[in-house]
């Protein structure tokens, strides 16, 4: 069976249909080579054109200064407007949307907007910072959706002046994860540190070098704007006959020398309103890589939903957290197939 592609970029979208005798290539839905696309391969890619049209998906990610760790690996970055800081290892991926994506619930429905997604992966310790534009509602939102999922529980709030920093925490024999949400100046920020070594000196440098300040002064520090920092691509492919139940690979094994990866912690998608109105429900399923540097490098769509509900669980899934496969001591890459069910009671 031939196999439908679609690429993202910020400034297009191109679909591809393979024929096994190589590609021709849909920009605009005009066929390059000539050829016309009918019957159910033609309402396929309509169809998924009309899903995704909207979304843009483009990639890179996070620390006061502690001694043991050279100032040469580690860098500032900071919101535009100077009201946040943070210190994060130089080699990191960032993701980045403009358009962003929905946080509901029964009563209110938030838009968060340019998000960025940045991870790392440094000398054992996942570090991840996300940042929007949006209410603070969101925030709280998703600090009470998180808490007491994946084993994350409350941790005591940090209280600064006219901010709150709240903390989810999961403390166990197999790994140590840290989770801060913070809505300052019209913006949201998740900060996100995780190892299976415990409470790392990566992630205490991390988290000690949080600065924030309303006034955006900024603290005198020199700092990389988020808006200047570099951004990848994250391929988006979609492949309908896969099957259900397809094995995730690299976590399964079981060996003296093997490590699973763990997931911190996994978003859960909410509903939007055209959806809700229209009573869609079902489910999308996605196929995603978590890379060896602990972030999500590639999604494939196996099944999806209209009305906005896969930009929905597009986003849940490169926001996924997690400590990446490892194998005689090298990290490498996984897959793992996930489901994301929605239903109005």
């Amino acid at each position: 069976m031939p196999a439908i592609w679609i690429y993202f970029s910020f400034t297009d979208i191109i679909v591809q249909l393979s024929d096994g005798n190589g590609y021709s290539e849909i920009a605009n839905m005009t066929p390059k080579t000539g050829r016309k696309f009918t019957g159910l391969y033609f309402q396929i890619i309509i169809t998924l054109f009309v899903l995704l049209a909207s979304l843009s998906v483009t990639l890179n990610a996070q620390s006061v200064a502690e001694p043991s760790l050279p100032d040469g690996e580690w860098m500032r970055i900071a919101t535009d407007d100077g009201s946040f800081s943070v210190e994060i290892p130089k080699e990191y991926r960032m993701f980045y949307d403009a358009e962003g994506f929905l946080v509901s619930t029964d009563f209110h429905s938030f838009k968060l907007k340019n998000a960025f997604v940045l991870s790392s992966y440094n000398k054992g310790t996942v570090i991840g910072v996300e940042v929007f534009d949006g209410d603070s509602g969101a925030i709280r939102e998703m600090y009470s959706s998180d808490r007491g999922s994946w084993g994350l529980k409350k941790a005591p709030d940090i209280k600064g002046k006219r901010y709150t920093i709240r903390q989810l925490r999961q403390a166990s024999d197999k790994y140590y994860a840290l989770r801060q949400y913070i809505h300052i100046n019209g913006k949201g920020v998740i900060l996100t540190a995780a190892s299976r070594k415990g409470e790392t000196d990566e992630m205490k440098r991390f988290f000690n070098s949080v600065s924030i300040d309303l006034d955006g002064n900024g603290s005198g520090r020199s700092s990389v704007l988020l808006s200047k920092l570099q951004r990848t691509s994250v391929p988006i492919t979609v492949d309908l006959n896969d099957e259900p139940g397809k094995p995730n690979t690299n976590t399964q094994k079981n060996s003296d020398t093997s490590l699973m990866t763990v997931v911190v912690v996994a978003p859960r998608p909410t509903y939007v309103n055209s959806a809700r109105k229209n009573m869609v429900t079902g489910v999308v399923r996605l196929r995603i890589r978590m890379a060896k540097d602990g972030f999500v490098s590639a999604v494939s769509i196996n099944k999806t939903l209209p009305d906005g509900l896969l930009r929905q669980t597009l986003f849940s899934a490169i926001r996924t957290r997690f400590i990446p496969y490892e194998q005689n001591g090298e990290t490498k890459d996984a897959y793992r197939s996930v489901e994301y069910s929605f239903s109005i009671y």
